[in-house]
């Protein structure tokens, strides 16, 4: 899911979470990988990590809440393209 936010291939990544949630992996186990992945990712800037790491925290809190794993993942995805982009 990385490589495409890297690329700004929003709708790439965004078909690869729809492809990993069908396959019935938990959104939440998605989203701690994900975010294991960013902070490793020595190619992408601290200032970058935060904004992704902040917008995980807020979907985190939504899941909690109870809304949609996938609206959340695809949220996460956007942000983390718009801000490797930048």
């Amino acid at each position: 899911v990385l490589a495409p936010c890297k690329t700004n291939q929003v709708d790439g990544a965004n078909r690869i979470i729809e492809s990993i949630l069908k396959d019935g992996f938990p959104g939440l186990q998605i989203i701690t990988q994900f975010a294991e992945r960013v902070v490793d990712d020595e190619g992408v800037s601290d200032t970058v990590k935060g904004k992704i790491c902040a917008r995980i925290a807020e979907a985190d809190k939504a899941l909690v809440d109870g809304a949609d794993e996938s609206l959340q993942l695809m949220a996460i995805v956007s942000t983390a393209c718009v801000a490797m982009k930048a």
